[in-house]
């Protein structure tokens, strides 16, 4: 990137720097410090260009290169907000997000007003990519009207699959004709209309507990170079809600540029319903929507007496856990199928509360961070697959009271170890980024992502409910049981019997506890 920097002030092609710079900022796994300077060379590709410009003759050949360096722009900028650039973002502090996020939007819209400067008739040019929609618009003034963008018909095929970006249906802007015309120049309008993708995640609002975050995609538009122009007929945004649970009190808010913040000045709610909001501003630039959050957290004292608390809790678990494994170990006698299960449990019990104890917090390291939640992953699950085999195999020992005894470990080994695998695998593939929060090294929870863990250990809970029912059936059945049958073997229906009952009492009991701590 500092190469390319300086290819701009020894006089190489504009063009070929943009090409690059994309395939870069495509290819490669960019660091903060990354981030800055490619914001720099966008608003410098903007000023260069701008001159280069100036000595073509070819009115055409001037519009078609700043089309070819808008393409280009605007894919860089696409692939800056991509999912996989998201630790980049997260190696700048906050203050530094929101610096890099207003140059990467300020050199963004210079060069597309360097395109809407160069066109000299009217035209619309349309760049859409994955996580940006944009549009240049030159009107002529016979021809003004209310303009709308996205523009109808666009909105699904910009907005649905094939690699498009999600920003379409809901989210609208459009701009009354009395607007437009008043900002002309020349005969003809000049506007810059632009939809994101992901920029909402980068543009957050910094607050101690997270009470209120943008909840709705960003767009923006744009007349002329001005970015406070003043509007006497209010632009309308429509904004659809990202979340829709637990968040309150719609507020229409415009990115300040100045003090690289949001501001509600000048904009006002017309209508909110629980997925969208209507919003009037009497200026342009971009606009999203600021919502409370209801969820209620614990005040500083109360948290750090909870963590304390749930540290001692787990360090005595797992001392009483490796006093287990080494019970389970010294004592070869007990060797079975239901104690290796016991084993199995309590060392992948004690893998994850080690790796909680020392990796919960470690959300200053993104990488670090996800590996460690994506291990908490798979050792939890491992644990509830035991505790499912637990329950499988006392049903089994109930089943069988009058069979010969078959080991199934082996089989028991390849479920419990290679079924969380799987789904861990799955879920990474996914979306490797819900891997760690801000907060700890845990799975995301706002995005359904938790219930790629959730979900099978309601499985488990729900399957042991299927054991339980059936042991309470068959001791109903076997307790008219004919007194002829032998001592031996009525003692152990009944031992079996017991046993089962009680152990999937507790397992139930432990499931629901665990289900309640991991939401």
């Amino acid at each position: 990137l500092t190469n390319l920097d300086s290819r701009i002030t020894e006089g190489d092609t504009i063009i070929s720097i943009a090409n690059d710079l994309c395939s870069v900022t495509e290819s490669k796994t960019l660091y903060g410090g990354d981030m800055m300077t490619t914001t720099k060379i966008i608003k410098k590709m903007a000023t260069k260009m701008s001159a280069d410009i100036a000595t073509f003759p070819d009115p055409r050949q001037r519009e078609a290169i700043v089309t070819e360096l808008l393409h280009g722009v605007v894919k860089t900028s696409s692939n800056l907000l991509d999912s996989s650039q998201l630790a980049s973002w997260r190696d700048l502090t906050h203050k530094e997000q929101m610096r890099v996020a207003t140059s990467l939007l300020v050199g963004l819209e210079e060069n597309s007003f360097l395109l809407a400067e160069t066109v000299i008739r009217e035209k619309t040019v349309t760049h859409s990519v994955k996580n940006i929609l944009l549009s240049v618009r030159v009107l002529e003034l016979r021809n003004v009207g209310a303009e709308v963008f996205p523009a109808p018909g666009t909105v699904d095929q910009w907005g649905g699959g094939g690699g498009g970006s999600s920003v379409g249906g809901g989210n609208w802007i459009r701009l009354e004709r009395e607007a437009l015309m008043e900002n002309s120049e020349g005969g003809l309008v000049r506007l810059v209309l632009v939809a994101f993708d992901r920029l909402e995640e980068i543009l957050q609002v910094e607050a101690p507990n997270a009470t209120r975050l943008i909840n709705s995609k960003v767009i923006s538009a744009s007349l002329g170079k001005g970015r406070h122009i003043q509007l006497s007929d209010p632009v309308t945004i429509c904004l659809r809600h990202i979340r829709t649970d637990n968040v309150t009190n719609p507020v229409c808010v415009f990115w300040d540029y100045t003090m690289s913040s949001w501001s509600e000045e000048g904009c006002r709610v017309e209508s909110t319903n629980l997925t969208h909001t209507i919003c009037k501003c009497d200026h342009l630039t971009n606009f999203a929507i600021l919502m409370d959050v209801q969820a209620t957290y614990l005040p500083p004292n109360h948290a750090r007496a909870l963590q304390v608390i749930t540290y001692i809790g787990c360090i005595i678990s797992v001392v009483c856990l490796i006093l287990a494994i080494i019970t389970f170990q010294l004592f070869r006698g007990l060797k079975s199928d239901r104690t290796t299960i016991h084993k199995n449990l309590c060392v992948c019990l004690l893998v994850a509360e080690v790796l909680f104890l020392a990796g919960i917090g470690q959300t200053d390291q993104a990488i670090l961070c996800g590996v460690v939640a994506g291990l908490l992953h798979f050792f939890f699950l491992c644990a509830f697959a035991w505790m499912f085999l637990e329950g499988f195999q006392l049903y089994v020992m109930l089943i069988e009271v009058f069979e010969a005894e078959k080991s199934r470990i082996r089989w028991y080994y390849l479920f419990a170890y290679g079924a969380p695998l799987i789904i861990v695998a799955i879920s990474c593939f996914i979306d490797p980024y819900s891997y760690g929060t801000d907060r700890y090294c845990w799975l995301r929870a706002d995005n359904f992502f938790i219930f790629s863990f959730v979900g099978p250990v309601i499985a488990v809970i729900l399957a042991n409910l299927v054991f339980l029912s059936m042991a309470i059936y068959m001791m109903c059945r076997h307790a008219n049981a004919s007194v002829s049958m032998k001592s031996k073997e009525h003692s152990r229906l009944a031992s079996a019997s017991g046993e089962e009952e009680n152990a999937l009492q507790n397992k139930l009991l432990s499931h629901l506890a665990w289900l309640r701590g991991a939401i």
